[in-house]
């Protein structure tokens, strides 16, 4: 096994070192390198945004970073940075926008949990209470998520984005 995962890691270094020589030839059709960069990382990003991603001191935490932030953020074509999508172009939704993930957390954790403290562990033997605590703690977890993600988005406008 250990053998196996160290000839994976050597054709994930060919590959990856490939694709980097590549992206500086231009005689290369887009699509090949589009799909070199989804084999590398399994995502599908244009090939301008590749190269800004590639671009940075840390590429490895760019790309994950820019995956978390699929939601928060939109690279632009035309400007060649990322941008803030819908709410998140307010300055209010950025500063406060991970508190506010936190806030909601807290908020469906606890209705969550109300049945159990006011009925203890019998509650988890009824099934609508099942449903009701599990769907709000489902979202509280969904929350914490966004949060993160969110995090990770501040992250990556920090390296590439513009303000508002």
């Amino acid at each position: 096994m250990v053998v196996s995962r160290s000839s994976k890691r050597r054709d994930e270094y060919e590959f990856s070192k490939q694709f980097i020589s590549d992206l500086d030839n231009e005689s290369i059709h887009r699509l090949s390198l589009e799909k070199g960069f989804l084999a590398l990382t399994g995502k599908v990003y244009p090939v301008e945004e590749i190269k800004l991603l590639l671009s940075s001191k840390d590429p490895s935490s760019s790309i994950n970073e820019r995956s978390d932030a699929a939601g928060f953020v939109e690279f632009r074509l035309d400007e060649n940075h990322y941008k803030w999508k819908g709410r998140f172009k307010s300055r209010f939704a950025q500063k406060h926008g991970v508190k506010w993930y936190y806030f909601w957390y807290f908020i469906t954790a606890f209705l969550g949990l109300i049945p159990v403290y006011i009925k203890g562990i019998s509650a988890l033997g009824e099934l609508p209470m099942v449903a009701f605590s599990g769907s709000l703690l489902l979202i509280a977890i969904m929350c914490l998520v966004a949060a993160e993600n969110f995090k990770a988005a501040k992250k990556l406008m920090g390296k590439f984005g513009t303000d508002a």
